[in-house]
Formats: structure tokens, C-alpha cells, sequence
């Protein structure tokens, strides 16, 4: 049994960070187990991988390939080499076998650092690792070319032109859209609520469908009303001065009431600068009701 002088603990917390358990162990003449013991004993806790490093620049430590180039990318003799069929299905097999893949997913349940969500400290050091990888050039720019493969540019034409495409689909599917609309959570603007009071202050026979409650179709083209009498096929649009006198807005209005004239409903327009005079408004309304005269732009 070794007795510990303060010396000698002072020597042990010294060189905790720049000595191995054996090279301490020769310096003070007794065993290794005891430097370990005593580490213990002290609260002594020491950073491996800085005396490691230190030992393998100074070649007290040889790699385990002994000074060879490390099996890593084309130096791997197995680089580019893919495994049949046949050996994939047996190294499968006895990993069931040997219950491998039981045991990993277990220790993904058990030991995840991700299971209650990552710390503070994970997160930190996770964004250093990923910065310092990013100094480095070559992994950039491998990183980028994976990136793009990816993510294609959004100034490739095919890309976009798909993109829409599959937007336009999913919109003119009637449980996508519904989903999408649920999780908008639209509410009328603010010229809708002065037009929804307005109706409703005149016992106007009108409903509002704004919020997408309702929707015409006709092919790839959705419009969603924002007024309308089923009974009597009559529809009230509100437009905004601003917006609807956008070019790529008048072009979809312009399908909008091609498309509900089609469908055979009488569609009146009216413009946000009209809703300032209220009585002009309701006597544009009544008349639609009464005589059903579809007016548009």
C-alpha cells in the first residue's frame, strides 16, 4: 500500500493533463494501479485525449496501422466496391441472428443525447464541430456539391416549373387543400369585415366564403369567392386597389371570371375605394339581387 504525501498529490495534479498513468507511475516508483487508484481517491480527473496527442507527436505511441496511411477513402481497399446480393442478404441474416440490430436500436433509445432534447452544452459543442469542419475547404466544397445534388437552385427553370406543377396539384385536390386551408387559419381582412357588416346591417342575402369554406373549379385552376347566393348563382368579389391591379393579378382575374361565368354564377366587383360610400355599395348589392345583373370590371 503506497502512502501519499502531499508532494506526491501535488506531482498528480500537476501533470493530470501532461503525463500517463505509467510515465507517472516510473517518475514516482510504484505501480500503475495505485496512480489510478489515487486518481480516484483525490478527485483527480485527467483529459486523455491532450496526453495522447502529445504522445503520438512525440512517437511514444504508434497508431494501430503502425505509420501507415489510415484506410480512409481510395487508400480502403474495399473504395468503390459494392457487395453482392447474395453477401448483403447473409451479413443481414446473422446480424438478426446475433440480435445486432435489437441491441443498436436499444442503445438509441437508451443512450440518445437527442431523446429529451438536446443541452445547451451538446448544441455548442456540436455548432464548434460543424464550424471547424467548415473551415476546412475541402470539405466545403464536397459539402456543396452534395447541397445542390440536393437542393436544386431556385434559378433552375425545370426545377421551379416542377415545383408549381406539383403545387397546382396538390391545390386542386380537395382533401390537400382542405388540410392546407385548416392550418392557415384564415380570417376575412380588413375590407372584408367592413363589407360582412355592411351586409348584415342590410339583410342582404349574401354569404361570406372567404376563408375558404368554398371553392370553383374548373381543371387545374381553384377559386375561392369571397361572397355568394348559391339559390340565385350570384357571387360578390372584393378587390383590393393595390393588389388586383398587379399584373400577374389581373391575368388570374381574368381566368376567375371566365371560369365562374362557366360554371354559370353572375359576378359583381367590387373595388375597395367603392366601400368608402357605403350607400352606393348596398344599392350595387340590392340591385344584383333583385334584377341578377352580373357587372364586372
Amino acid at each position: 500500500m503506497v502512502k501519499w504525501n502531499k508532494e506526491m498529490i501535488n506531482f498528480l495534479k500537476y501533470n493530470k493533463d501532461k503525463l500517463s498513468n505509467k510515465e507517472i507511475s516510473i517518475k514516482l516508483n510504484v505501480t500503475k494501479k495505485s496512480v489510478s487508484d489515487a486518481n480516484f481517491r483525490y478527485g483527480i480527473k485527467k483529459d486523455v485525449s491532450k496526453i495522447k496527442k502529445r504522445m503520438f507527436k512525440e512517437k511514444i505511441l504508434v497508431p494501430h496501422n503502425k505509420g501507415k496511411s489510415f484506410l480512409v477513402g481510395k487508400n480502403n481497399p474495399m473504395y468503390g466496391v459494392t457487395h453482392p446480393k447474395k453477401t448483403i442478404e447473409i451479413i443481414r441474416k446473422k446480424n438478426i441472428e446475433n440480435g445486432i440490430y435489437n441491441k443498436l436500436s436499444l442503445r438509441m433509445k437508451n443512450n440518445n443525447p437527442s431523446k429529451n432534447g438536446l443541452t445547451k452544452e451538446w448544441k455548442i459543442n456540436i455548432g464548434k464541430a460543424s464550424k471547424k469542419l467548415w473551415m476546412d475547404e475541402d470539405y466545403r466544397k464536397k459539402m456543396l456539391v452534395i447541397l445542390n445534388k440536393i437542393r436544386p437552385s431556385s434559378k433552375d427553370f425545370l426545377f421551379v416549373e416542377g415545383c408549381r406543377k406539383r403545387a397546382k396539384r396538390q391545390w386542386s385536390n380537395e382533401t390537400s387543400r382542405t388540410k392546407l386551408i385548416k392550418s392557415l387559419h384564415l380570417k376575412p381582412n380588413k375590407i372584408e369585415t367592413k363589407a360582412i357588416k355592411i351586409i348584415k346591417n342590410n339583410g342582404i342575402d349574401l354569404y361570406y366564403v372567404g376563408d375558404g369554406k368554398l371553392w370553383i373549379r374548373k381543371n387545374l385552376d381553384v377559386f375561392n369567392p369571397d361572397f355568394i347566393n348559391k339559390k340565385k348563382k350570384i357571387i360578390v368579389e372584393i378587390f383590393g386597389d393595390y393588389w388586383h391591379n398587379l399584373p400577374k393579378a389581373k391575368e388570374r382575374d381574368k381566368k376567375r371570371i371566365k371560369v365562374y361565368n362557366e360554371k354559370g354564377y353572375k359576378l359583381l366587383i367590387i373595388w375597395e375605394h367603392e366601400l368608402k360610400n357605403e350607400s352606393l355599395f348596398t344599392d350595387k348589392l340590392k340591385n344584383l339581387m333583385e334584377h341578377n345583373n352580373g357587372i364586372t370590371r
